[in-house]
């Protein structure tokens, strides 16, 4: 739900003065907070208000999600999705490099493959956002990992550490 709506947001976000107004049937604020029946407020990409029946001006482009529950994204810290292409046999994956225990001249960015089953679906379906995605936990010193925003079907790459 949370992907439909960032796409959304990115789809809306030069109309009518990059604004955007969200209703829910709950809204999870990430803080506890559970809204029942309320609207987000969305401007410039940034969330400005959030509560429960706001009146939205009519300068705000209207998504009705009321039979919907409207959740944060998470943000994964430690994911090796993407690296596992065999769960039956892990030692054919590129999680981990087993023959030697310094790899730091690995890039994880080689070995990404999120079109095997239960991979990026399974992140973007439990409202996952943004991951970084690292080498094995085997090895002493891993290599370089990468942080992936998970928006359409392609990998891009933001950045990497």
């Amino acid at each position: 739900m949370l992907f439909i709506v960032l796409l959304l947001l990115v789809t809306f976000s030069t109309a009518r003065e990059n604004t955007l107004a969200i209703k829910a049937r709950k809204i999870y604020t990430g803080t506890g907070q559970v809204i029942e029946k309320g609207a987000l407020l969305v401007q410039e990409g940034k969330i400005v208000q959030c509560g429960n029946l706001l009146s939205v001006p009519s300068r705000y482009i209207l998504i009705d999600l009321s039979d919907y529950n409207l959740l944060p994204g998470l943000v994964d810290t430690h994911s090796h999705l993407g690296l596992i292409s065999f769960v039956d046999d892990i030692k054919t994956s590129d999680f981990n490099e087993y023959n030697q225990a310094l790899t730091s001249m690995a890039d994880i960015r080689d070995s990404l493959n999120f079109w095997a089953s239960a991979t990026l679906e399974v992140a973007v379906s439990a409202s996952v956002t943004t991951m970084a995605v690292l080498p094995g936990s085997l090895n002493m010193i891993g290599g370089i990992g990468t942080v992936l925003k998970t928006e359409g079907k392609d990998i891009k790459t933001n950045a990497h550490t």
